[in-house]
C-alpha cells in the first residue's frame, strides 16, 4: 500500500515509469507488436534468421519459443506448446495485465502488479531454461 508521505511501492522512479506507460496510446504498442512480428516474419522467411538476441549473443531470448508455443496451442498440442516455452501462459497474462492498465485505470497498482509478476515468471523460466541448457 503506498502511504501519504509519497513513500510506498510506487513513488519515486516507479511512478514516472506508469505514468510514462500511460501516456502512450494503446494503439501505439499494438502497433509496435504487429510490425515486430512481421518483421520477424520476413526474417524467418527471406532470411531463414530466428532469434535476433540468440543471433548476436549466442543465447535465446526470454520469449524465444512463444510464436511456436502459441501455434501449438491453437492446434491443440498443449504439450508441444509448453515444450517450446514453458512462460506461454504468462506472456498472455502479462498482455492482458498491460491492457487493464488502460481499460480499468482506477485499478492500476494490481495491474501493474500483476504485470510485473508475470514477467517475473517469464524472466524465471530462462534462467532456468539457460541453466538445464532446455531449448527446443
Amino acid at each position: 500500500m503506498e502511504e501519504k508521505n509519497g513513500k510506498g511501492i510506487f513513488a519515486g522512479a516507479g511512478r514516472k515509469i506508469l505514468f510514462l506507460l500511460g501516456k502512450i496510446p494503446v494503439f501505439v504498442w499494438v502497433a509496435l507488436a504487429v510490425v515486430t512480428t512481421v518483421a520477424g516474419i520476413i526474417r524467418k522467411l527471406f532470411f531463414g534468421g530466428g532469434c535476433l538476441m540468440k543471433d548476436f549473443f549466442g543465447i535465446p531470448c526470454p520469449v524465444c519459443g512463444m510464436t511456436r508455443a502459441y501455434a501449438s496451442l491453437l492446434t491443440g498440442n498443449l504439450k508441444a506448446a509448453f515444450n517450446f516455452n514453458p512462460a506461454f501462459p504468462a506472456a498472455a497474462t502479462a498482455g492482458a495485465f498491460f491492457l487493464m492498465i488502460y481499460i480499468k485505470p482506477k485499478y492500476t497498482k494490481v495491474w501493474v502488479w500483476g504485470f510485473t509478476l508475470s514477467l517475473g515468471v517469464i524472466f524465471a523460466v530462462w534462467i532456468i531454461r539457460l541453466i538445464t541448457g532446455n531449448w527446443v
